[in-house]
């Protein structure tokens, strides 16, 4: 499973790569790049609206199974998880309760799928053969999972602080406890359970009984600040995680400033934000140990 979520990894890298390679385009007349000639119409101007709320921005998670041809799709705009097969075709369908917002999902040992209900505090089990789904509470503002084989269970991270420990087979309660806000995904590597910070970038080393072991935070630069875990996934006996770089300089917002655009324009170095990616592991000593490597570095 974990070769499938690195591969993930790799779309956001590519994009913002992308971004940094120089560009001819044409400079509309007038300000900067994109910029309009004339300012924004003020004054009894309405402001616009829409007949129903928008969901919120956090995107879908696709995760393919143990048997390659299968994956589990969550699709938060919809409401919808989705069984699918790569060779083509949907396998099954399952609606869910409206805002329910189905997010990061995991597999255990028996093939099972377990997606987490961002809005809905619970989880979402899936057999992928026959489509029977499970529901089980867990604490508020669920995030991210993470499956431990040793034990046959799941611990859920959510945003507020708390973890959530979870029978895999039944969903049977078996402990909380509580660690730091803002939580978000969670990987079990072997005897280490490891749980990223979503704005911060930072990975917690924590016991299976609750204790903060370890803590650790990409490097920064000298004009860079590590923030924004995009997403962590195993990664040999660590994990891997992908994470934005936003700069801490001060910024010349002057529009003489050539293709001065949030991600570079023709190069990574004039960017307000980069992407960055991290490899944790645990030493000897039982300490998280960290290398960062920049885009703007390859």
């Amino acid at each position: 499973m974990g070769r499938h979520l690195v591969g993930l990894l790799a779309l956001p890298f590519a994009l913002t790569f992308a971004s940094c390679e120089p560009q001819e385009r044409e400079r509309p007349p007038g300000g900067g790049v994109g910029m309009p000639n004339t300012p924004p119409t003020t004054g009894n101007t309405p402001a616009p609206t829409s007949g129903r709320s928008l969901p919120p921005l956090s995107g879908g998670t696709l995760l393919v199974l143990s048997d390659p041809d299968l994956a589990v799709v969550s699709e938060p705009d919809l409401n919808r998880v989705f069984v699918v097969r790569l060779s083509g075709g949907i396998v099954h369908e399952i609606a869910l309760e409206d805002g329910a917002e189905p997010g990061r999902a995991v597999e255990d040992a028996a093939g099972n799928v377990h997606v987490v209900l961002r809005n809905k505090n619970a989880v979402l089990t899936v057999d992928p053969g026959d489509g029977e789904t499970r529901t089980t509470p867990v604490c508020l503002a669920p995030r991210g999972i993470g499956y431990d084989a040793a034990s046959d269970s799941l611990y859920v991270a959510c945003a507020l602080g708390s973890v959530s420990n979870i029978a895999a087979s039944d969903g049977m309660a078996i402990k909380t406890f509580e660690l730091e806000p803002d939580l978000r995904d969670v990987v079990i590597n072997g005897d280490h359970i490891f749980i990223s910070k979503f704005r911060s970038a930072e990975v917690l080393l924590v016991s299976h009984d609750g204790e903060i072991k370890g803590r650790k935070r990409p490097a920064s630069t000298t004009d860079f600040t590590s923030t924004v875990a995009w997403r962590m996934a195993p990664f040999q006996d660590g994990v891997v995680m992908a994470h934005q770089r936003s700069a801490d300089r001060e910024i010349d917002v002057s529009p003489e400033v050539e293709d001065g655009v949030y991600q570079g324009g023709g190069s990574c170095d004039s960017a307000l934000v980069q992407a960055a990616v991290t490899t944790f592991s645990v030493d000897d000593t039982g300490a998280l140990t960290s290398r960062t490597t920049s885009l703007s570095t390859l």
